[in-house]
This record gives structure tokens, C-alpha cells and sequence, in this order.
């Protein structure tokens, strides 16, 4: 493990560096080939990393008894949690603290309610940064929010060429003569046509597209009309095995389908007993 710190990267005796060593595959030799060796590493450094995890767990208790002690536990001015580490408190700029926690929760709800400004928990107006929202968020989320609110900043600031992906909303600054709008959010990149505000469809165009679709639609249409239409009919003369246009076959007299003359009493027929 010595030789994997060696780089620089991840300090000795971390959990990282542990899960990061190389395994030792002589006792995995029925692992496939290619396939992730972490779960591996693991197995082979579960109890160091129990016991790494348990050392932190103690040095935190540790750490919160001297801080009681020493009288610098903090209360939170939301839930009134008087004993709080420093290092789990954040403040809004005009110095109002509060837990981690108490910030979460709060900015989960304002976050479900589609805003994006996460103001202070009192009655101030002051709104916490990024940084400290970048604190208490989880990375996937806390990146959401800055792409919000780059969108908001964009939006605001009036730029003509801002055009605005039909999908996702996404704005983007495409080049004058594209036809084609190539969205820029990863979590959509989709390519939209300009003019009809569709799913490109190069090199074919809009009215074509439109008339493909037209056509096909009321094809589907059609035949769902011809398969739920019933047809009626009046027998002149012949039998009474009645054959629809669709293929379909029936008795004129009972309207059950039949598939040939045995449901007849006729030549043939084997139903003597009606």
C-alpha cells in the first residue's frame, strides 16, 4: 500500500487508498477476467475498514466531549439544539447559525417547490451562498441547483441568441446558420430542429416530416376504424355460413363465428341434435 501513496494521491491508511490497493488475485483466480477488482479489494480489507470507521466514529465522540467540556458547543437557531459542533454549523451572511440539518431539510422543500433561492431561516432576508449550500447538499444536487441557477443568470440578462432547448428548456447559444439545435445539458442532449421545434430530422424537411406523420397517423387510424366497425349484412340466398369482407365467418342464424360446415345440420353438418 506504501507504493500506491507514493504518488501523492491518497494519504496511508485511508479508506480510499485502502479500496484503491491492488488485491491480491492469486486467492480470486475464478474473478473474470476485465471485471472490477474493488470488490475484492474489500473483502481482503473489510476488518481494517471497520476498524478505520469505528476509529473515526470514536474520534468524533472524542472530539464532541471536549468540545462540551470546554464550553464551545453551539445552538442552533432553528431547532435550538444547544450542542452542536463548530464544524456542523453554516451561517447566512448576516451571521444567523444554524445546524447542517435544519439547512437540508429546509432546502429540500424549497428545491421540491422548484426555487432556487435557499433563504436564511430567520426573518432576514440574507440568502446563503453556494458555499455553504455546497456544504450541506449532495454533490448531484448541489450541481442541479448552480445549473438552475446559471439558467436564471442567462435568461436574465437578455442575450438575444439564447435559444432555448423544446425538450428540457436548457438554454443554449447556437451559431446563426445552424439548423439544428444541439442542447448542451447532459442530462438531455438531445437535437431539435430550429424551425419546427421538433426532433431533427435532417435531411428532411419540416413539411415533409409533417406529412409522414399525417399519413401514418391516419393510416393507424383507419385500421383502428375497420377493426372495431361492425358490419351489418342481409342474406338473399345461399346457405347460412355468412362470410365477412374482413375474412371473418358466422352463422346467419345464431351469429356465432364458425370456422367450417359442421356447425350446420345441412350435408355435412354434424349438429342434428337443434
Amino acid at each position: 500500500m506504501a507504493g500506491l501513496c507514493e504518488g501523492g494521491s491518497e494519504p496511508p491508511g485511508s479508506l480510499k487508498a485502502m479500496l484503491l490497493e491492488p488485491a491480491d488475485t492469486q486467492h480470486f483466480s475464478n474473478v473474470p477476467r476485465g471485471k472490477n477488482l474493488n470488490g475484492v479489494a474489500f473483502i481482503e480489507n473489510e476488518q481494517r475498514i471497520k476498524d478505520l470507521l469505528q476509529g473515526k466514529e470514536q474520534q468524533k465522540r472524542d472530539a464532541f466531549e471536549l468540545a462540551k467540556a470546554n464550553g464551545e458547543l453551539l445552538e442552533c437557531q432553528c431547532c435550538y439544539d444547544s450542542e452542536v459542533m463548530a464544524e456542523d454549523i453554516v451561517s447566512c451572511p448576516e451571521g444567523h447559525v444554524f445546524c447542517k440539518e435544519c439547512v437540508r431539510r429546509s432546502a429540500d422543500v424549497i428545491i421540491g417547490n422548484g426555487q432556487n433561492s435557499f433563504l436564511c431561516l430567520t426573518n432576514c432576508i440574507a440568502e446563503f451562498s453556494l458555499k455553504v449550500m455546497r456544504m450541506v447538499l449532495k454533490p448531484t444536487v448541489f450541481a442541479r441547483i448552480v445549473q438552475r441557477k446559471q439558467m436564471e443568470e442567462i435568461q436574465a440578462a437578455g442575450i438575444e441568441e439564447v435559444e432555448n432547448c423544446p425538450f428540457c428548456n436548457f438554454p443554449n447559444i447556437p451559431f446563426s446558420d445552424d439548423k439544428v439545435l444541439m442542447c448542451t445539458n447532459p442530462d438531455c442532449a438531445r437535437d431539435s430542429c430550429r424551425k419546427c421545434r421538433r426532433s431533427s430530422h435532417i435531411p428532411l424537411r419540416c413539411d415533409e416530416v409533417e406529412s409522414k406523420e399525417v399519413k401514418m397517423r391516419t393510416y393507424i387510424e383507419d385500421r383502428m376504424t375497420d377493426a372495431l366497425m361492425q358490419k351489418s349484412f342481409i342474406k338473399e340466398s345461399g346457405c347460412n355460413k355468412m362470410t365477412c369482407s374482413c375474412g371473418a365467418m358466422m352463422c346467419y342464424i345464431c351469429r356465432q363465428p364458425v370456422q367450417d360446415y359442421t356447425h350446420f345440420n345441412g350435408q355435412g353438418g354434424t349438429e342434428f341434435h337443434k
